[in-house]
């Protein structure tokens, strides 16, 4: 890993890895439930109710390898971006700082995801945030008008995309 090359030649004090939930899913990870208002169904859980595959286990494995003890979960960032955006993080305190009980209570997941909850825009969604259609859309929302539909084909064809245009439907 070329992360673990970095941290046995800069051994920094700490360090803080971050991805994508589905690092965590790969090789037969599980994932955590959620309640209706994105919370996870149980706070207490660790790693926010996820469990690590064979990859993120490996992960783990090499930078414990590196000398650092590490702790890790996911953290949704619905509180902090008008979407719900799982994330997965990793915290590695270098093992020579001898932290009290190690690192892994360092790290209070907990005590973060409740920060979180707590920011002003916690419970904005997209639709909160974005401009109303300056026209009607379709009763779910999620089709484009005749239109807007037109738009798109008259710009692929300004672009040149004629090939594209004329696959599109009419």
């Amino acid at each position: 890993l070329e992360l673990c090359r970095f941290l046995k030649k800069r051994r920094p004090k700490a360090f803080l890895f971050e991805n994508v939930v589905g690092l965590v899913l790969m090789g037969g990870g599980k994932r955590g439930h959620y309640a209706e208002d994105g919370s996870p169904e149980d706070e207490n859980a660790p790693h926010g109710g996820f469990v690590a595959g064979s990859t993120l286990s490996f992960i783990l494995e090499a930078f414990a390898a590196c000398g650092y003890a590490v702790s890790w979960s996911v953290v949704n960032a619905r509180h902090c971006v008008a979407q719900f955006r799982e994330r997965a993080f990793i915290v590695g305190f270098r093992d020579d700082l001898r932290l009290p009980n190690g690192a892994a209570l360092g790290m209070d997941w907990r005590a973060l995801r409740a920060d979180l909850a707590s920011h002003p825009g916690a419970r904005l969604v997209l639709g909160d945030i974005l401009e109303p259609p300056r026209e009607s859309v379709s009763p779910d929302g999620r089709e484009l008008t005749a239109r807007q539909w037109a738009a798109v084909r008259a710009r692929c064809e300004e672009e040149g995309e004629d090939e594209r245009a004329r696959s599109l439907p009419h």
